[in-house]
């Protein structure tokens, strides 16, 4: 079976007493799909007794178009007999000896049904040149027969006349009769139709159904005639079509077979779509693989931060073009463009523009981009342990962790770290801001760094650097710690197991210290070193060095010369020494002079350090609140003091007019 819409049985219906013959259904292919030819259809009328009256021009016509169009088509005039004609009866004749009879009614109907269904999209191919007449032109006129017109069947057999065999025509659509020449005259500009023995003139033009073309239906003419300019207008005016919009002199260059536009108002000018373009990567990685292609899942990649200012997406908006119009007057709407929302939530500084829209980052943070909503969260939240589920932590922005960092991890970040559980052992953490962990730092081999402020339940055996304060709830044993600022243990009990305690311990503090009970009874020692600036001692020393070399540079200057060119009256003294000689010596001097200013500089700076490195000696001090168990050994740069013996509440400072540490009873 078939399963092509265009293929089928060609069957013939003969109608008006055997005097036409009709294709019902004109398909292009057989039941098998094989295409019909012109061959295939003349065969299929012979066999219904049809050798005369139809025309193959007419038939490969149908067939193209039927192909072209992909559409079947319906009821199709394909053959009818030569009708006969009675002596004495009007007889239709053209006046322009255009070549096909009045009466050869399929002709007339196919280019009828042509013109009636044109579409500029439809196959537009014609086997024949049809008639243009213009407006006034005379069309046809009636002459009598002055002896009978025999015709033929569909057999080709002669047939004879009888007195019925007149055809009476007609003045159609753009036609009129003048009765005293009894012709047809053109009452408008067209192409000329004979249907059911009407006469009509069908108008050349076509305006597509959105009135924004108008065309000529440039099919073959019969002596090639054309409308004139004034033709066009006129058909334009009817049509409400402004003028301004036809082509100055449009059929001048016709080109056979293709339909020639007359006019073709305004586009709308195009729009543009709205864009969206992410400016960030979400990256999320299972580990990084090393040179040897083994993969570290420590250092699994599950955020992405960005910085305050990071531009992260570009929207360009929707641009709507102009309207256009169409030949009548009509508004043609431009196309209404595509936009894209892009939803915003927390973090995020939007600069509107006319054609631009940019979303930057308010602050640094973690970029959050789901359900096509973009934020910035200024702090990275890891539900759980730091661990293999989290990899290691790396960013810009606080970090807050509900339980532990585990054995083996680390967590870097640029700003804050919150820390709910423990720092286990075998772990780095470090932070620019302050560090909060509300468990305890657990391990010799925990590294703990932050350039802010330390706060901690506790610290055993585990190594601390910070460069505030640091803040401990409970007890620090055996912790290898720097302080760059204060030193706070809280609590008042003097047992390890409850809160208030620094034992065995090794502590380089720069300003104070302050906890209940330092040591325990187990006489396990505990060193403390007071007023530890390491950079600060390194700048003095550096300051003291640049100044030797600046005293050195003015030593080697005054070598070079007998006088010493630093005194008063040095001027007076090389008055008469050769110009070349004083020159030389004044330069020197001069140099001098400007090393001196240099030196008087750094020597400002130098006293202002060294104060401040005394100010830090005089107010650097322990407070120990409750007691003291041996061994307790204080440092203070080449000073030390020592205490073996379970001593009181006592507070250890640095005597500035004495030059040593000294120890004195605690006073709140």
């Amino acid at each position: 079976m078939s399963n092509s819409l265009l293929s089928g049985k060609i069957e013939i219906r003969i109608e008006n007493h055997n005097q036409e013959a009709y294709i019902e259904k004109f398909f292009a292919f057989d039941l098998e799909d094989n295409p019909y030819s012109t061959d295939d259809i003349v065969e299929i009328l012979n066999n219904e007794g049809i050798v005369y009256g139809y025309s193959t021009e007419i038939i490969e016509f149908y067939l193209e178009s039927i192909k072209q169009n992909g559409e079947i088509l319906y009821n199709i005039l394909i053959a009818q007999i030569d009708k006969p004609l009675k002596k004495g009866a009007e007889n239709l004749s053209f006046i322009s000896k255009y070549p096909y009879s009045p009466l050869d009614e399929k002709r007339w109907k196919m280019i009828d049904d042509y013109l009636r269904n044109f579409t500029l999209e439809k196959y537009s191919f014609f086997p024949f040149p049809v008639l243009f007449v213009h407006k006034g032109e005379t069309i046809a006129r009636f002459n009598k027969l002055e002896e009978n017109l025999a015709g033929k069947n569909f057999l080709g057999e002669e047939i004879l006349p009888n007195r019925n065999s007149t055809i009476d025509f007609s003045a159609g659509e753009g036609v009129f009769l003048d009765k005293n020449s009894f012709s047809f005259v053109a009452g408008t500009s067209g192409y000329l139709i004979i249907n059911n023995n009407n006469i009509h003139v069908r108008s050349p033009f076509y305006l597509t159904k959105d009135k924004y073309e108008l065309y000529f239906i440039n099919l073959p003419r019969f002596n090639d005639e054309i409308p004139t300019n004034d033709e066009i207008l006129d058909f334009a005016e009817k049509a409400s079509i402004k003028k301004h919009y036809i082509i100055a002199n449009p059929l001048q260059d016709l080109t056979p077979g293709i339909h020639s536009l007359l006019a073709s108002g305004k586009q709308p000018t195009e729009s543009f779509d709205a864009e969206l373009e992410i400016k960030f990567t979400l990256e999320t990685t299972v580990g990084k693989v090393d040179e040897k292609g083994v993969i570290d899942f420590k250092e699994k990649k599950t955020f992405t931060d960005v910085e305050e200012g990071t531009l992260l997406a570009i929207k360009k908006n929707p641009i709507t073009g102009k309207d256009g119009e169409n030949l009548v007057g009509n508004p043609l709407p431009a196309r209404h463009p595509k936009d894209v929302i892009m939803k915003t939530g927390m973090g995020l500084r939007i600069d509107k523009g006319e054609k631009y829209i940019k979303y930057y980052a308010a602050t640094d943070g973690i970029i959050d981009y789901k359900n096509e909503v973009l934020s910035i969260f200024p702090t990275i939240t890891i539900s759980g342990d730091v661990n293999y589920g989290s990899g290691n932590v790396k960013t810009k922005v606080n970090v807050f962790i509900t339980g532990n960092v585990s054995e083996g991890f680390k967590v870097v970040s640029d700003k804050n770290i919150t820390i709910n559980g423990a720092i286990e052992d075998n772990t780095y953490v470090y932070a620019k801001g302050d560090i909060y962990v509300k468990g305890g730092i657990i391990g010799e081999n925990a590294n703990v760094e932050c350039d802010g402020n330390l706060t901690a339940k506790y610290v055993e055996n585990a190594n601390i650097k910070c460069k505030g304060n640091i803040n401990i709830q409970r007890f620090i044993n055996n912790g290898d710690i720097i302080c760059g600022g204060n030193m706070i243990v809280f609590g008042h009990a003097i047992n390890l197991n409850e809160r208030g305690a620094i034992v065995n311990s090794i502590i380089k503090i720069k300003k104070n210290v302050m906890v209940p009970v330092i040591g325990s009874d187990a006489n396990t020692p505990t060193e403390i070193t007071l007023g530890y600036d390491p950079a600060l001692l390194k700048k003095i020393e550096n300051y003291k060095t640049i100044l030797e070399k600046i005293d050195q540079e003015i030593i080697d200057i005054k070598a070079k010369y007998e006088e010493d060119i630093t005194l008063e009256n040095i001027l007076t003294i090389i008055k008469d020494y050769a110009r070349s000689v004083k020159d030389d010596i004044i330069n020197s001097i001069k140099k001098i002079q400007t090393i001196q200013k240099k030196k008087d500089m750094v020597s400002k700076i130098l006293d202002r350090e060294n104060f401040n490195h005394d100010f830090l000696l005089k107010n650097s001090k322990i407070d120990i609140t409750q007691k003291c168990f041996p061994t307790i050994i204080i440092h203070m740069e080449h000073l030390q003091l020592t205490i073996d013996k379970m001593e009181t509440a006592k507070t250890i400072y640095y005597n500035p007019e004495e030059k040593v540490l000294e120890i004195i009873p605690f006073v709140v």
